[in-house]
């Protein structure tokens, strides 16, 4: 039975150390899966800062082409003005030709003899043929008349004539080849000149999407150094992590090592009992050997002396006696004496064997006393691992709570990002939206413009107010197309934070990934409070993201605002400069006047104008995209105003102060009260031909009256949306003063925690 038992304990010591290896092999495997984690990790570092080096070589890249279309457009830019200076001197020369034309006509005309009232009809027709006939039929006349006075300056004049004439007819056929290689020069240097010119045009357009793509590029290289910073600051903490888990590895195997030096020192004190007892089994079985060798001598010793007084006496009986004595069969004892020997050593051997039977007791109940001691030993030292075990679970199950708890938080983080790209997407679309209007505002402006310099190209006297309205023209269109780049740049920069964004959103998500897993395995040691803490976090986290969007939306309405003041800047731009138009149309409109009959025709087409004027002045696409663009700001803060909601109810069980839905309402009813006020407040007459400047004036006012009400409606609209971004920071921060006590409570409970553990 005691050797059963004591098999038993080796058994369950056994099962223990292969338990405990077990468990160090899984630690070791833990340690592993970390360590390719972290060279995970480190290759990722590394694809990032590759990615960061390519971005800066194709930026470099970019400025080098950049650099070459500048020195491009310079070389088109000098081909340009060498082609102008020799248009210039087409022009002169043609001039000069026809100066010398006039001339030659003037030299005919007085040769013939025409009188100066015919001489201007002459002059105005320029019929060289005609001309010529009328000098000839002179010279007959003159011939027929007065023969006889014909002499011989008459005679060189003629000749004088007929060489002049065969010059100028040499003269005009060299001139008309002139005049066409001119003009085909013109149209070959007027077709180049539009080529180079929208090619510089083009130039100019890619020189603009460069420079976007060169900010875009220093964008995304400044975007990739932060996630660099964010990702070595991630980087440190693991590494940290890793330390901690190194330590608390190496815990560990003290801890085992220990239990070892433990199992050692009691299998060593085994090893020296076993020995201590067979040294002293030994001892025992000589020592009762010794006690009956001097038993047997005491006993010889008075059986000699009882012979030696018996001897005579009973000698006689002795051998009788000794000789009915019966002996086995096998001895081969025959003498008295032999029989006396054989007896008294069978005597010995019982008395032997029975003191060694005492002593085999008397070990065996100590053997038997100390393995009880050592079976409670094993057996408390069972309870404590079961205990350990019972506790390990605990940690597991706890664990995996947390891990379950963490992946809510995820996916609740996952829902907002993705709502944070949503709403990116509708300030992409409401940016999208003001473009459209502002290219409907660009292709009014462009009709208005075409048909501005139609009646300007009508008035051929007044050079001066046309160079004058084309230059306020060209000021126009580059502050359109300046306010059009600007637009475009914010849209690319819209892209580019979205791309952005996504971008950080796959980070996050890999870097969250890698971050529950390092913390599955860093919490396995860990106590049931971490839970609450990582439950605190992650609702500060939402809380932090919910004030990123509020400082996102309050960027967007402080960029809608710029770019309101930016329209009504362009509006007192337009308002003015048609004002001056106006006042210019009503001096050119005397002018022709007093010039020219077709004043109706003209003031049908101004009448034209000024109706698509009027319709321009009652468009309400810029109202109705601003009341899309507000409706959708107020949307998006009631969904915030929702997660915060949920978020307080989750956390605290509290209602909450306010809500955003009555400010809506309020919003909607101002909204509807103001839609139709212009429509309703303005009429459209009828234009009349003499009252074009009175309609002038009431387009200009209707501007002004249009300008008017989109700027109080902003305002309205604007402080609105102040006060809901208020009260919403308002409720962020009393859940963020709420978390804060929350935190220090667990603070608090964690220290008493510690101290009821030190106890």
């Amino acid at each position: 039975m005691l050797q059963n038992e004591i098999a038993r304990t080796k058994e369950a010591s056994r099962n223990e150390i292969d338990h405990l290896s077990a468990s160090l092999s899984s630690v070791q495997q833990e340690k592993d899966y970390i360590k390719e984690e972290l060279d995970h990790l480190g290759s990722k570092y590394e694809e990032i800062v590759s990615k960061a080096r390519q971005i800066s070589s194709d930026k470099d890249h970019l400025s080098a082409s950049l650099a070459a279309e500048l020195t491009e457009k310079d070389y088109i830019q000098k081909e340009l003005d060498d082609v102008k200076s020799k248009y210039e001197k087409v022009v002169e020369k043609v001039h000069q030709l026809s100066s010398e034309k006039d001339q030659m006509l003037r030299m005919l005309v007085e040769g013939s003899g025409i009188m100066m009232r015919d001489r201007e009809g002459i002059e105005e027709t320029s019929n060289l043929p005609m001309l010529i006939d009328r000098c000839f039929g002179k010279i007959k006349e003159q011939k027929s008349a007065t023969l006889e006075i014909m002499d011989a300056e008459l005679f060189e004049k003629l000749q004088s004539l007929l060489y002049v004439r065969d010059l100028e007819l040499v003269l005009s056929k060299d001139i008309l080849e002139e005049d066409m290689l001119v003009k085909s020069r013109f149209s070959d240097l007027s077709n180049q000149f539009r080529v180079t010119s929208e090619e510089l045009f083009a130039l100019k357009e890619e020189k603009d999407v460069l420079q976007k793509d060169l900010e875009r590029s220093e964008e995304k290289s400044g975007l990739l150094r932060e996630k660099l910073s964010m990702a070595v600051k991630k980087g440190k903490g693991l590494v940290q992590d890793r330390e901690n888990l190194k330590l608390l590895i190496e815990e560990k195997n003290s801890e085992i090592e220990k239990l070892r030096l433990e199992l050692q020192q009691q299998q060593s004190k085994v090893a020296e009992g076993r020995y201590q007892i067979s040294t002293l089994s030994t001892d025992l079985e000589r020592i009762p050997k010794l006690e009956s060798d001097l038993a047997a001598m005491k006993e010889e010793s008075d059986q000699l002396e009882k012979f030696l007084l018996e001897s005579n006496s009973i000698l006689q009986r002795v051998v009788e006696s000794i000789d009915c004595i019966v002996i086995p069969v096998d001895s081969a004892c025959q003498e008295p004496v032999e029989k006396l020997n054989w007896l008294a050593r069978y005597i010995d051997n019982c008395q032997t064997a029975k003191t060694q039977t005492d002593q085999e007791l008397r070990e065996v109940k100590e053997e038997a006393s100390n393995l009880a001691v050592k079976l409670a030993e094993a057996q408390e030292t069972m309870k404590l691992l079961e205990d350990r075990l019972v506790v390990a679970e605990n940690d597991l199950s706890q664990l995996a709570e947390e891990k379950r708890e963490m992946e809510f938080g995820k996916k609740n983080i996952e829902i907002e990002l993705q709502k944070a790209i949503e709403e990116a997407h509708s300030q992409t679309n409401k940016f999208a939206e003001t473009c459209e209007a502002r290219k409907s505002l660009e292709e009014a402006l462009s009709v208005a413009e075409n048909k501005i310099s139609l009646l300007i190209s009508e008035k051929e006297g007044v050079q001066g107010s046309r160079a004058a309205a084309a230059m306020e023209v060209e000021k126009v269109r580059e502050e359109v197309a300046i306010q059009t780049s600007r637009l475009t740049e914010a849209y690319n920069t819209i892209k580019s934070l979205e791309n952005a964004l996504s971008q950080a959103e796959t980070t996050v998500a890999s870097l969250t990934e890698q971050r529950n897993n390092a913390q599955v395995e860093i919490t396995n040691l860990e106590n049931e409070l971490k839970k609450l803490k990582d439950e605190i976090e992650t609702q500060v986290g939402k809380l932090a993201d919910a004030g990123t969007t509020i400082k996102l939306l309050e960027d967007a309405s402080a960029k809608a605002e710029n770019d309101f003041s930016v329209l009504q800047g362009e509006k007192r731009t337009a308002d003015l400069e048609i004002s001056t138009l106006n006042s210019k149309l009503n001096a050119c409109m005397e002018e022709l006047a007093g010039s020219s009959g077709s004043l109706a025709s003209r003031s049908i087409d101004l009448i034209g104008h000024l109706n698509n004027l009027q319709m321009l002045s009652k468009d309400q696409s810029l109202l109705s995209t601003m009341k899309q663009c507000f409706e959708r700001n107020l949307e998006r803060l009631k969904d915030l105003d929702l997660t915060i909601k949920n978020t307080r109810e989750h956390l605290f069980d509290k209602d909450l102060e306010q809500d955003i839905a009555n400010l809506a309402r309020c919003f909607s009813d101002v909204i509807d009260n103001t839609v139709n006020f212009e429509m309703e407040n303005d009429e459209i007459n009828a234009i009349n031909a003499g009252d074009v400047s009175s309609c002038f004036r009431r387009v200009a006012e209707g501007f002004q009256l249009r300008n008017k009400i989109l700027a109080d409606r902003f305002e309205g609209f604007s402080t609105f949306l102040d006060e809901s971004i208020a009260a919403l920071l308002k409720k962020l921060q009393g859940t963020k003063d709420e978390v804060k006590s929350m935190v220090e409570s667990m603070e608090s409970l964690k220290q008493n925690v510690k101290i009821l553990e030190m106890r």
